[in-house]
């Protein structure tokens, strides 16, 4: 759970501002671009093909809803965070994380699909 390593996607972040040529950068865009992007992609075109995601739903940008669901809260300015009431405990990130996978289930995947269970 991101609870663990709540830092990781704001570390991430920093490093996609940096210079397109610094060696951190580089690290990162390589990671997405070998693994994390490929591993999304085939994961919501395999739900698509599976029919678990609705039928009305794009793959790419189920794929950028998930992605964003996950990230946002690590990514804000921690005083934007405590303006909207945001706390990193662990007992918040489960409940987030509760939210969020109820969201996709109602709002992209087939609820009513035998692969949702």
């Amino acid at each position: 759970m991101m609870s663990s390593g709540p830092n990781l996607p704001s570390l991430i972040f920093r490093s996609m501002m940096l210079d397109g040529q610094d060696q951190q950068r580089l690290a990162v865009e390589k990671l997405f671009h070998d693994i994390i992007l490929p591993v999304q992609q085939m994961l919501f075109t395999r739900l698509q093909e599976k029919g678990v995601l609705r039928e009305n739903i794009d793959p790419e940008l189920a794929r950028l809803s998930f992605f964003s669901l996950m990230v946002l809260p690590f990514i804000m300015p921690k005083g934007m965070a405590e303006l909207q009431g945001i706390s990193f405990s662990e007992e918040y990130l489960l409940k987030l994380a509760q939210h969020n996978a109820s969201l996709l289930q109602t709002g992209i995947f087939n609820v009513q699909g035998e692969h949702t269970r």
